[in-house]
């Protein structure tokens, strides 16, 4: 609905200019609410990073700890065969 319209239908200067100034408002806070909402999935991913390296860090110990494993199991086998 434009300004015309607006005061054309019953609307009062001071209301119509009231409903602008909060539209105006709404429309900021909404940015202000948008970069806010980014920070948080910045600091969600940050964490969900953490999480990954942590994981990664357990599965690369635990690889190790396999490969260790293998290592002398194909030893034992190697003297047992000898």
């Amino acid at each position: 609905m434009t300004y015309s319209q607006r005061l054309s239908g019953g609307a009062s200067l001071s209301e119509v200019l009231y409903l602008e100034q909060q539209i105006d408002q709404i429309k900021e806070e909404r940015v202000v609410a948008v970069e806010k909402l980014k920070q948080y999935e910045q600091v969600a991913e940050n964490e969900q990073t953490k999480d990954s390296q942590k994981q990664i860090a357990d599965a690369k110990e635990h690889l190790n700890m396999m490969s260790t494993w293998l290592e002398e199991l194909e030893n034992t086998l190697d003297e047992l065969v000898d």
